[in-house]
This record gives structure tokens, C-alpha cells and sequence, in this order.
């Protein structure tokens, strides 16, 4: 049995079960104290009122979580999926597109056909699974929705967000290559144009270029692989980054474009990433094509 496998996804029972999800938390967020965890009661209470709490269990250690509630827009019921995460030795071992599958499991059984989401459009490891793998969509671009959060994985900057629309009816998505393209520079050649590119700084950081609007049934974006590094390294820069972006997602979406699929590219060991944003038709394409510094 391989490690992955050995995993365990299951609902959490009883009150050791919803300790641990308090502590793994603040392991996963690098939360410094209470202040941005989920508490117990309120992980019980959303539990026993048609909410989702359950845990990936490595034998009998938890090691990682994923926390959901019934929400309601529009008159329509839906499932509000507010939490996921892994503890940073099981990330990229696939036990979060687990996690989402039962969780699309448990939501469909319930009758309700829409799952959401947000996440850091910047993070590039959420990106892939929750728009290539996953196959969500994005068209809804949430300023700095949070407020200041102060754990290691967002201190100093705006908490951006999009949100994601899953469906928990259609089949779960293949985890296949989405496209034929070994480079980026392949993309503008099959009429994708590429209205944000990164350049690379002397230290290597991926700095954002001026972008775009343009004519076109589908564009590419750009955007980093290692905002954490990024950030880490240059709060300035990560915040050009942030600022940039969504001037950028703000104005396409406006237009009635979506995200619907996430790219990665290695080349000559560096690797990239790329959104691909498509137009639904409902409101015509835009054409006027306009340059934004990033700079401004």
C-alpha cells in the first residue's frame, strides 16, 4: 500500500477530534495565537447543522482538514467550503483533491448542487488543483475580503481572493495535461495572447510586466510560482504583484471573461505559471486594447 493511499479521509468525531482541528490549524496557517482559528464550537455547531468538518488521518495523527457550511445567495442553497489545508510535509501527495471529492460526495447527497470557495489567486499550488484538476471556475475577483490576517502564509498583504464555482453534478475532472504547449512563448503563435508576462529581477524574483486588454476568445495571464518566496523575500514586490493582478482580474472579469484553466511550464528549470481566461460570449468581447504599468 503506497503512503497516499494509507491515508484515511473521514468526518471528525468527538472532542479530541475537534481539538486536534483547532492545533492543526495553527500548524498548517503558522497562526502566531487563537485569533483567525475556527474555534470547537463553532466547528460543532456548523457540523450538526448540515456543515462538513473531516480530517485525512495518517494512522492516528490528523494531518489534514477541510471545514464547510450551508450558505444561501441569490434563494439558492449551497455549500460554503471555508477551510482546507495540509501540514506542510503531506502537501503535493494529492490528499487535498481527496478531500475534495468527498466533500463533493457528502454535498451532492445533500441535494445541493453548488460548492464555492475562495483562495489566493497568487498561490499557484491552490491554482492547479482548484481549477485544473478540480475543474471549478473563477469570475468573482473579492477585495482584501478578510481584512489583516496575521498568520506566516499572509502577514502584510491584502487578502484578494477569487471565488471558485464547482459544480457537485458534473463528473470529477481528469488530472491530464490541458494543453500542447511546451513553452509560454507558444501560446501567442495558437492565437492565446499573453496579456501579462513575468520578467526575472537579478535576484530572480518574477516581476510583472505592464498588461493588456485586448480582443480575444481566450487570454493568458501569468502569474507567479512561489508568491511565498516572492513575499518572503520582497514585500514590495509582492504587493506589485497583488495590485497588479487585480487591476488585471477586475477589468477581464468586468468584460465576462472566467478562469478555466490553470498552465505550468518548466523551462530551463524555472518554472512558470499561467492562467488562461475565457469569454462566455454573453456580452460581447471587448475591443479596445489598453497598457497598464504595474508600476502605477
Amino acid at each position: 500500500m503506497s503512503k497516499v493511499s494509507a491515508i484515511v479521509i473521514r468526518d471528525l468525531a468527538g472532542m479530541d477530534e475537534i481539538h486536534q482541528a483547532e492545533q492543526l490549524q495553527r500548524a498548517i496557517w503558522n497562526m502566531p495565537g487563537d485569533l483567525d482559528i475556527v474555534p470547537s464550537h463553532l466547528l460543532i455547531t456548523a457540523q450538526k447543522n448540515g456543515g462538513l468538518l473531516m480530517g485525512a488521518f495518517d494512522d492516528q495523527q490528523m494531518v489534514g482538514l477541510l471545514f464547510g457550511f450551508l450558505g444561501l445567495a441569490k434563494g439558492q442553497f449551497r455549500h460554503c467550503s471555508h477551510i482546507m489545508g495540509m501540514l506542510p510535509a503531506y502537501r503535493g501527495r494529492g490528499i487535498g483533491l481527496r478531500l475534495k471529492h468527498h466533500q463533493r460526495d457528502v454535498v451532492r447527497a445533500q441535494g445541493l448542487k453548488l460548492i464555492t470557495w475562495t483562495y489566493d489567486p497568487l498561490e499557484a499550488a491552490n491554482a492547479t488543483l482548484n481549477i485544473h484538476k478540480l475543474g471549478a471556475i473563477s469570475r468573482t475577483y473579492l477585495r482584501n475580503i478578510y481584512g489583516e490576517l496575521q498568520d506566516g502564509l499572509n502577514r502584510g498583504l491584502p487578502t484578494d481572493r477569487f471565488e471558485v464555482e464547482w459544480s457537485s453534478e458534473t463528473p470529477p475532472a481528469v488530472d491530464q495535461p490541458s494543453q500542447a504547449w511546451r513553452k509560454i512563448d507558444d501560446l501567442p503563435d495558437a492565437g492565446i495572447p499573453l496579456v501579462l508576462r513575468t520578467t526575472l529581477e537579478r535576484n530572480a524574483l518574477p516581476t510583472p510586466d505592464a498588461w493588456h486588454m485586448t480582443e480575444a476568445p481566450v487570454v493568458a495571464v501569468e502569474f507567479p510560482s512561489d508568491m511565498q518566496r516572492i513575499r518572503a523575500t520582497s514585500l514590495d514586490l509582492a504587493y506589485a504583484w497583488r495590485m497588479t493582478t487585480r487591476e488585471l482580474f477586475e477589468s477581464y472579469f468586468a468584460a465576462g471573461y472566467h478562469v478555466a484553466d490553470v498552465l505550468s511550464f518548466d523551462e530551463s528549470g524555472r518554472h512558470r505559471s499561467v492562467y488562461l481566461l475565457k469569454h462566455d460570449y454573453r456580452g460581447g468581447i471587448p475591443t479596445m486594447e489598453v497598457e497598464h504599468d504595474p508600476t502605477h
